[in-house]
């Protein structure tokens, strides 16, 4: 989370900040858990958001903030870790189902693949000249210390796992809990 008011320590340091979501009832959900006042503006309005302080700050991953150049307008990087991008891919069952096995096993890798070209292109690019050291020149940084990115999940989990349940339903929540599990078997 990037914003123009404070480093952020703690869920407590959220408190009233006007925080830029993406127009998602989930990242509405998750900024209001966690205190702080969603701010939901389409990507096109950000930048001058921040610059005019209609929101304080906003949430992306590094490449984000620094191709987009928010350290010209944002004084604090907090490294929260609140939120997981995942790389997800989806296809028509009835099509999979109807590949060969061979297609199957291509498609599948073809997914695999993708998915870590694209988390392995971000770490190189937050751990490059154009990243994190590039945000640090113009940022103060700082990484919210372990107990209290567990903090962060344990408030906005609730308010995220009701949406899903709402709008999805015993599917949705389980969908949920596999995820979980995948996240958990793969750290």
């Amino acid at each position: 989370i990037s914003n123009s008011k404070k480093p952020i320590q703690t869920v407590a340091d959220m408190q009233e900040l006007r925080i830029r979501t993406m127009t998602l009832p989930t990242h509405e959900a998750i900024i209001s858990s966690l205190g702080g006042q969603p701010t939901p503006l389409p990507w096109a309005e950000v930048y001058t958001a921040l610059q005019t302080g209609v929101a304080d700050g906003q949430m992306n991953p590094i490449p984000i903030i620094a191709f987009a150049k928010f350290d010209e307008v944002q004084k604090y990087l907090s490294i929260t870790n609140h939120i997981i991008t995942p790389y997800v891919w989806f296809i028509n069952e009835d099509f999979y189902n109807s590949l060969s096995d061979e297609e199957k096993s291509i498609v599948d890798w073809a997914a695999d693949a993708a998915v870590d070209a694209g988390r392995g292109i971000s770490r190189i690019i937050e751990a490059s000249e154009k990243g994190l050291p590039k945000l640090a020149e113009n940022m103060e940084v700082n990484a919210v210390p372990a107990a209290e990115l567990a903090k962060f999940a344990e408030v906005a989990q609730p308010a995220v796992e009701k949406l899903i349940q709402e709008k999805f339903g015993d599917e949705g929540t389980q969908m949920l809990a596999a995820m979980k599990e995948a996240i958990a078997a793969a750290q």
